[in-house]
């Protein structure tokens, strides 16, 4: 018939078995080299513009930049929500896409957008920068860098120049962000009395350094018959030759950069502040590669920091936080879920077919099923996450059932007195039919689970293909290698009818009362299918997007009130520290990184450090609702925990008021905090309450 494909393998073992062990070695090696990462390196749909303007206020930023940006990104195709957020220096604009959208194009239509209206920007602005939302971008480790002797000027510049340089060598690491500390700065601090003296203004003096203390290009000279480049060298190399620099003043007189004030190599002023555990320190933390695996490049970089610091002995990284440790426990537990409940399924194969052959025939398809599936993921470009991994161990249970139907037809044809031989050529040509359906009726249920449209969509794209695959791969198994083992190695002796076991007996006799009582076995059915519902309905049974992990670090963002001091929003930050570690015993550490821009600090974010897993009776998401009322006794400072992926807040709530005056959208939202904050069920302190104007997609 068309489907006995197995009586070829039967006859012609050679083809099928060398065709095994080919996917076999594919699926062992592609294995070794998919990258083990917690989710899909998937684009969420959206991208980001940032534009900062030093010194400039939120209102101007808003009329002058971010309503100007979102008036252009309107012409991108497929934007379905444009969210911005503008803090004293810095506009950042969110641009949400519509399912399905081609992310790429979007990105290049944005940025060609934004170019047409450059000159309508304001010129001290940096120039925007448009990034990908995207799961790869989250840091995979967060440090802090203490060193004997140094001070942060000398470890802002050891990260800045050394550590940067060899951790971007690393394979895999794509950016290295410093937290805290300084950045080199080469100060001029004129004397007004000198100036006023030789008639020259501070102005005069910038110009003229502009124009002095630059390398310029000097066209080409043919030396020798050879053309030959030539550079105009004014930039000063020392301290000293920028301090020797003259200065022409307006009555012509030629004057001394030195003679008019002090150059000295210092330090920019405090915008930043990292502590940990109250100490200061300097952080940096790292980002790998789109595509990268998390462990593996984590495993790589943290070889070459301990290389650094047996280099540098007098230098000390300590390692604040990272999820790779919490991905490493995800991977091997569930692989070892995945081999426990392939044995789970050979005892229970075996209690039911009583019967070691066929129990070894039935276990075998789970690994040649399982192997070639590895290889298929890694020439689609999936990884081994939380998403394909729960596929895998679902499809586990799924991979065996052809074989077993393929065995049970083979023994029942055996009892009939036939060789194993030909019963597996004749139970095989039988039973073809129905297990092919059963696999494709699997897949066609899988498959478009793939396809699915919104933001989560693009998660159960590897889920759906990744069960699919396995079930294709456990029917080329069942239909060729399962019939050929059969036929050579089942025994033709010990298959005659048994008389019925005790599970057996249990399975009738409740099919019996089904049978008789068919109003009562729908009742029990409709029972099994209304009550969970009903429990998720009535809220018994908490609904998130995303299970919530436990990686051992809590992340909190924390607004400060605008105008605040660095050093002033820094003590109030110590004292958030001292009060998390004081409320939950499971903290081992607290970083605190705070940016400032124009000497007031407008964000800060709080990295707590938890202790093992296995030395706390609670879990991370417990230990956040003891903290929250630890952080709501700060009132001026909005706290908000940090989801694990994505970097948004984590509140429960999230109100978005919407409307021209912003005193009265401030207002409102003001009255909505204070109402929720007199419920016994929501702490108002705690929302997260977004203002955006009216012309705003929203």
């Amino acid at each position: 018939m068309a489907w006995n494909i197995s009586a070829g393998a039967i006859r012609n073992p050679i083809p099928p078995i060398v065709l095994i062990l080919a996917l076999l070695f594919a699926g062992w090696t592609a294995y070794g080299r998919l990258p083990i990462n917690q989710l899909p390196n998937v684009d969420f749909g959206g991208f980001t513009v940032t534009v900062a303007q030093g010194g400039a206020a939120p209102a101007e930023m808003e009329t002058q930049i971010t309503q100007r940006i979102e008036s252009a990104l309107t012409s991108v195709e497929g934007v379905k929500r444009v969210t911005s957020t503008i803090s004293p220096g810095v506009s950042q604009t969110q641009v949400e896409m519509d399912s399905g959208s081609d992310l790429g194009r979007a990105v290049d239509d944005a940025r060609d957008a934004i170019n047409r209206i450059r000159a309508q920007l304001p010129a001290d602005i940096t120039e925007p920068v448009i990034t990908r939302i995207e799961a790869a971008a989250q840091p995979i480790g967060y440090y802090a860098v203490e060193g004997e002797g140094m001070t942060p000027q000398d470890i802002s510049w050891f990260i800045d120049n050394d550590l940067q340089r060899e951790l971007l060598a690393v394979p895999g690491v794509s950016q290295v962000q410093r937290m805290g500390g300084v950045d080199r700065e080469i100060r001029i601090e004129l004397d007004p009395a000198r100036m006023l003296a030789y008639g020259v203004s501070a102005d005069q003096i910038n110009s003229q350094l502009r124009a002095l203390n630059a390398d310029l290009p000097g066209g080409q000279a043919e030396v020798a018959g050879q053309a030959q480049s030539i550079r105009t060298l004014g930039g000063a190399q020392s301290v000293a030759e920028l301090a020797d620099i003259r200065i022409t003043a307006s009555d012509g007189r030629i004057v001394r950069i030195g003679d008019l004030g002090t150059v000295t190599d210092s330090a920019s002023d405090l915008q930043s502040i990292s502590r940990y555990n109250g100490q200061p320190v300097v952080g940096f933390l790292v980002l790998r590669s789109r595509g990268a695996s998390e462990v593996q490049v984590f495993d790589r970089m943290d070889e070459r920091i301990r290389a650094i610091e047996e280099a540098r002995p007098e230098l000390r990284i300590r390692e604040i936080g990272s999820t790779v440790e919490f991905i490493r426990g995800m991977h091997e537990s569930s692989i070892h879920a995945l081999i426990e409940g392939a044995l789970l399924a050979c005892v229970v194969v075996f209690l039911i077919l009583r019967d070691w052959r066929s129990t070894l025939i039935a276990a075998a398809a789970i690994p040649l099923s399982i192997m070639p599936t590895f290889a298929g993921m890694e020439v689609l470009g999936f990884t081994l996450n939380m998403v394909t991994l729960i596929a895998l161990a679902l499809v586990t249970g799924v991979l065996v059932d052809d074989a077993i139907v393929e065995i049970e037809n083979i023994v029942r044809h055996m009892r009939m007195g036939k060789s194993a031989y030909q019963a597996s050529l004749e139970a095989a040509d039988e039973i073809g039919l129905a297990v092919v359906a059963t696999t494709f009726s699997i897949i066609a249920v899988f498959v478009p689970v793939s396809f699915m449209s919104g933001g989560m969509g693009v998660f159960f794209r590897e889920f759906g293909l990744t069960v699919a695959m396995a079930a294709f791969f456990s029917l080329v198994v069942a239909r060729l290698i399962t019939p050929m083992m059969a036929a050579f190695f089942l025994s033709n002796s010990g298959h005659e009818e048994r008389p019925p076991g005790t599970i057996l007996n249990i399975y009738k006799d409740s099919l019996h009362w089904a049978i008789i009582n068919p109003w009562k076995t729908i009742g029990v059915g409709l029972a099994v299918f209304i009550v969970p519902v009903g429990l998720l309905i009535a809220g018994a049974i908490p609904a998130v997007v995303i299970p919530r992990f436990d990686n051992g670090m809590i992340q909190v963002r924390v607004e400060i009130p605008p105008g605040t001091p660095v050093l002033g929003a820094d003590r109030v930050l110590q004292q958030m520290s001292t009060r998390i570690r004081d409320a939950a015993p499971e903290v081992e550490g607290v970083f605190t990184s705070m940016n400032g821009a124009d000497g007031s600090a407008p964000d800060a974010t709080i990295y707590i450090q938890l202790t093992d897993r296995e030395e706390r009776n609670r879990s991370g998401y417990a230990i956040q609702q003891v903290l929250r009322p630890v952080l709501a006794d700060f009132p001026d400072y909005r706290s908000a925990f940090v989801q694990d992926q994505g970097g948004q807040s984590g509140s429960d709530i999230t109100v978005q008021f919407v409307g021209q005056d912003p005193a009265a959208v401030n207002l409102a939202a003001e009255r909505l905090a204070a109402a929720m904050n007199r419920l016994d069920l929501a702490d108002g302190r705690a929302l997260n309450l977004r203002v955006a104007p009216a012309g705003n997609p929203d």
